[in-house]
């Protein structure tokens, strides 16, 4: 309980009273303390990073620019997957997408990535692959129109991300002009998976495996295992999308005028168990909604590529969210009177504000908003206790 304080001169006025936060109770700050830690642990349940990337995801659209989109989708969709040439089987033939590679990779593009896992049937052994109809053909076409131009392909891992599983990428020929990068997202779906060491060997993921491949270098690249830099959204409709059925009746110019000098990804979306099914093969929940986990990879790239990307210990974030949560609390403490609503309300809306800014500028994320929010909260509740006791000592004889 913070006591009421009283001034003369004028004094009850005043927005803020540095009494108040001298005299507080000492089970004022407890509390306040247990609301910052509890934040900051729910802030990574699943259902708290839906509603952040509701809310964040409604900024974003109503402040984001958009620049000129460097990746373009090839998308095998419901009408592709369900046609005769594909006959909605699973796994993927082999043949189509060595087809598509052949269109594609004849447009010039500058990297192509192939967002398609092709696990073995032995997550031990790659070679029960080679009795799967159009293995060797899919190898073949990978070895040669990787002269082309950089083809990057996906590396299967095991549930729980420790290993590798045995894939099609373990059959391809070690060219520098043959890249490998896991498809998983981190927990925290707006940070840009970077290295994994699996296996005993250090992996990037497919999306750094693209940039690296376009650039040409891993120099200047962030690196970490564990630091995730975090990625600005971007819906699909901000991409170009080329529907896999245009692409093997398509000529050179419309080849070329889709994909020369860009990023081409080949992913899919469609139905698992019908076409047009709500069930779809690869959705990923995001800041923009619900989309292809391909679209989700086409950002990481754009933001690897365009954006202002910094890595960031743990130690140091879970500081700074410490320094931000004790700082609003002193302040919503020394706040008084009306002028309490009106700095918890400005003050919380002020740092969403201020961590969308460091997200979207900066490729950093501070969990503020969560524990501001429950601060306020506190803090609003003991001025209600305070008004009611006030109120009851005006209504005493």
């Amino acid at each position: 309980m913070i006591p009421s304080v009283h001034h003369h001169n004028g004094g009850n006025l005043r927005a803020f009273d540095s009494r108040r936060v001298r005299e507080a109770e000492l089970h004022h700050w407890i509390t306040a303390a247990i609301l910052t830690v509890v934040a900051l642990i729910v802030s990574h349940y699943s259902w708290m990073m839906r509603a952040r990337n509701v809310v964040y995801g409604l900024i974003q659209r109503a402040t984001s620019t958009s620049p000129f989109a460097s990746v373009v989708v090839v998308l095998i969709g419901d009408e592709e997957f369900y046609s005769p040439a594909l006959d909605h089987q699973q796994p993927l033939s082999r043949e189509y997408l060595a087809s598509l590679l052949d269109k594609v990779t004849s447009g010039n593009p500058e990297v192509v990535g192939v967002d398609v896992e092709m696990r073995s049937p032995d997550p031990s052994r790659a070679e029960r692959l080679n009795h799967e109809k159009g293995t060797s053909t899919f190898v073949q076409a990978v070895s040669k129109f990787s002269d082309r131009c950089p083809i990057v392909v996906a590396k299967a891992l095991s549930l729980d991300a420790k290993n590798t599983v045995a894939d099609m990428a373990d059959l391809l020929p070690m060219k520098d002009s043959i890249g490998r990068g896991f498809l998983n997202v981190a927990t925290d779906v707006r940070q840009v998976p970077l290295i994994l060491h699996v296996s005993k060997n250090a992996l990037q993921s497919f999306s750094l495996a693209v940039v690296a491949a376009k650039v040409r270098t891993t120099r200047g690249l962030p690196s970490s295992d564990h630091a995730f830099p975090y990625a600005l959204f971007r819906p699909p409709s901000f991409f170009v999308t080329v529907h896999s059925r245009d692409v093997p009746s398509a000529q050179l110019p419309d080849l070329k005028k889709w994909f020369a000098h860009r990023i081409v990804l080949i992913g899919g979306d469609w139905g698992l168990r019908s076409k047009g099914g709500d069930e779809r093969i690869d959705i990923v929940p995001t800041p923009v909604g619900d989309i292809p986990g391909v679209y989700v990879h086409a950002t990481y790239i754009e933001s690897l590529l365009h954006g202002t990307m910094r890595e960031m210990p743990g130690w140091v974030k879970t500081t700074v969210e410490l320094l931000i949560a004790s700082t609003m609390s002193i302040l919503f403490t020394a706040s008084r009177g009306v002028w309490r609503i009106t700095t918890v309300l400005g003050g919380t809306f002020f740092i969403l504000l201020l961590t969308f800014f460091f997200w979207q500028n900066l490729g950093m994320f501070f969990e503020a908003f969560v524990p501001t929010v429950l601060l306020g909260g506190h803090v609003l509740g003991e001025q209600v206790f305070e008004w009611k006791e006030q109120a009851a000592k005006v209504r005493e004889p």
